[in-house]
């Protein structure tokens, strides 16, 4: 999947870290604010796929991917080689927020800002592409 550029894309994708979560540098958990919305040409996305790479040294909580799944917005959500995968029915053109709790595993140094990526999965020619940054890099 090659992102299409913004101006272009099929998905508007938003997300975002709570820099209040930030205490003398240090972020142990957080909140990541995920806004999606649909800008293709049907009514609404078939089903789709968000990828969010964590940051480094961060995984999701358990508990805030049940609770997404629980919340049926999302279908199914996987864990695999530092990315969280979350699925979608569909996406419709108003905005969808989700907001996922991530949590420190290991403390690593000067944290580069990651990506996520939206795509429908039958049409993954139709997608998006944000990054985000870690919630104490505007404070470092």
């Amino acid at each position: 999947n090659i992102p299409v550029p913004k101006e272009n894309s099929a998905f508007s994708l938003a997300v975002s870290s709570s820099p209040e979560s930030c205490v003398n540098g240090v972020a142990t958990n957080f909140n990541l604010s995920i806004d999606v919305s649909y800008q293709g040409s049907d009514e609404k996305s078939n089903m789709a796929i968000i990828d969010i790479k964590m940051l480094s040294g961060y995984t999701a909580s358990y508990q805030s991917l049940r609770e997404l799944v629980r919340s049926e917005l999302v279908s199914k959500t996987e864990e695999q080689n530092g990315h969280v995968i979350l699925y979608l029915n569909s996406i419709p053109r108003n905005i969808t927020s989700l907001s996922l709790k991530v949590e420190m595993g290991n403390r690593v140094l000067n944290v580069k800002e990651a990506t996520a990526i939206v795509y429908d999965y039958y049409k993954s020619e139709e997608n998006g592409a944000t990054t985000y940054s870690h919630p104490c890099a505007a404070r470092q």
